[in-house]
Formats: C-alpha cells, structure tokens, sequence
C-alpha cells in the first residue's frame, strides 16, 4: 500500500510540475489581444456591422440579454442584431467605458471579462454590465458567453420599484 502511495504521490508531482506555466508576459498579451477584440466588437455594434460582429461570437456560445426571456445561441442573437440594424431611427452613439476587468486564466486560453458602461441610447441614465468568458481559437479570441444587464445605483432601487409597481 505505501509503494502505491509513493508512486501516486511522485506521478501527482510529475504531472503537476510538467504543465505549461502562461507567464506575465504572456498574460499581458492575452489581455491585449482581449482588449483589441471586444473594442473591434463595440465598433462593430456603432457601426451596425453585424459579418464584423458575428466572427467574434463562438459558435457554441451563450448570450444573455437584459430581459429574462433573452437567452440566445449565436444565430439568434445575429438575427436580433439584424432586426435591431434594420431600424434607422436608431442612432448608436459610442458608450463611456467606465470599467473594464480582465482576468485571464492560469492556462491562457481563456479569460472572464466585465465591462460597465455608461450613455447607451436605450438606457442613458443607468450603467449597463456586460459579462464575458471569452476563449482562443486557434490565434483568435471569441466570445463564449456574455451577460447583459442593468446595474442601478442601490440609492435608486426603490424610485425603480416604485415606477414598476405604477405599470402593474
């Protein structure tokens, strides 16, 4: 029984200690990389691109908008984006970045990303977050999963209940 322990205990050590390290550089690049994607995305949305846009969302990705019933693959929320495009009285005015956080993760090829938002044309007055895990394919970085929503001061929660409570 302790030569089956020892030899899993020197395998554990020998598999721990032969895995890739991603070192701060190349942290530092990913978040590069990262960044260049998601502003080449905003731009993309002002510039109601929707082919620019499409390429940066993984196939088999999650999409989640701010309403509960907004929960979209990528064809999906590709056709929302092409009804929401077709409207020309819609005028897409670069946002405020607020805030913007990157984690990438041990192995590099992957990251967790949040940004908020501010002076969106269909809420100007309250903070939009979006919420990404972006992945590297191949050499490019795509977005897997991303989630959408308002983000209220608390301050200003009960004037929000209060006027859903009036629409009731």
């Amino acid at each position: 029984m302790r030569k089956n322990f020892v030899l899993l205990l020197l395998i554990t050590f020998l598999f721990c200690g032969c895995q890739k390290k991603t070192t701060p550089a190349e942290i530092a690049g990913a978040k590069k990389a990262i960044v260049e994607m998601l502003d080449k995305s905003h731009q993309a949305f002002i510039d109601k691109k929707l082919d620019n846009i499409s390429v940066l969302l993984a196939d088999s990705g999650l999409f989640c908008g701010t309403d509960p019933s907004e929960l979209w693959n990528k064809k999906a929320l590709c056709d929302e984006y092409a009804k929401g495009f077709a409207d020309t009285a819609v005028k897409i005015q670069k946002p405020k970045l607020e805030k913007r956080e990157i984690l990438v993760q041990k192995d590099g090829n992957s990251a967790i990303v949040l940004e908020q938002l501010k002076g969106l044309w269909f809420c100007p007055n309250v903070s939009l977050r979006n919420v990404y895990y972006v992945v590297k394919e191949k050499d490019n970085w795509k977005i897997s999963f991303s989630s959408v929503s308002l983000i209220p001061y608390n301050k200003d929660i009960p004037l929000i209940n209060k006027a859903v409570e009036q629409q009731k």
